[in-house]
């Protein structure tokens, strides 16, 4: 719930999927996103260098883990990659779906699976259900590749399709103190904000 509240305030974007993608991941972890592609080089470009690293850490049994989070695996790069992973049963974990514009109503409909390719879907809104896959495919990620397909889970009337909100709710429903939480962490930011510019501050 922190680290989501720590990202929606850097405007990280897709959040809730960044969270529980990332909350149990080791500093030496690494994590590739779409979005990243930097002077280190393209998206696709990191995608094989954590391939690469990959390899090296299943043969020194290091127990890291490599995170590519993207919004689909429909690029034959990434699906080059999950053939990749699959054959050396690398410490790769694939996070797709940011958009999260899939259902599962159109599996059940007989639509074909995306490429074709073995996945896990979770609701996007969920944290605590992304949360729980991230958890188990990090356990086991020394057993080969994950795929975690983020879809568009059928809402209750009048529920919520903000992930954090949700999560808010699921917290204060078991007595925890999320309110509280949440101010806390809005209060810090805001304390950081200040002392990175003071004079804006001293402006207003």
């Amino acid at each position: 719930y922190e680290l989501a509240l720590r990202l929606r305030a850097e405007n990280a974007g897709c959040e809730a999927v960044l969270a529980a993608a990332t909350a149990d991941l080791r500093a030496e972890d690494r994590v590739v996103r779409a979005s990243d592609g930097t002077a280190a080089g393209t998206f696709e470009e990191q995608v094989g260098a954590a391939l690469h690293q990959a390899h090296a850490d299943r043969a020194r049994k290091n127990g890291r883990v490599s995170v590519v989070i993207c919004d689909s695996m429909s690029d034959a790069a990434l699906r080059e990659a999950w053939t990749r992973a699959s054959r050396g049963k690398l410490p790769v974990i694939f996070v797709e779906g940011l958009g999260a514009e899939e259902t599962p109503a159109k599996r059940r409909k007989g639509e074909p699976d995306e490429n074709a390719l073995p996945a896990i879907p979770v609701d996007a809104q969920d944290v605590v259900a992304l949360y729980r896959v991230a958890h188990e495919s990090i356990a086991r990620a020394g057993s080969g590749p994950t795929r975690m397909l983020c879809v568009s889970w059928p809402r209750e009337l009048g529920a919520t399709d903000d992930a954090v909100e949700h999560l808010e709710h699921w917290l204060e429903a078991r007595g925890l103190p999320a309110q509280q939480w949440r101010r806390e962490i809005e209060t810090e930011l805001d304390n950081k904000t200040t002392e990175q510019h003071p004079t804006e501050s001293a402006c207003a």
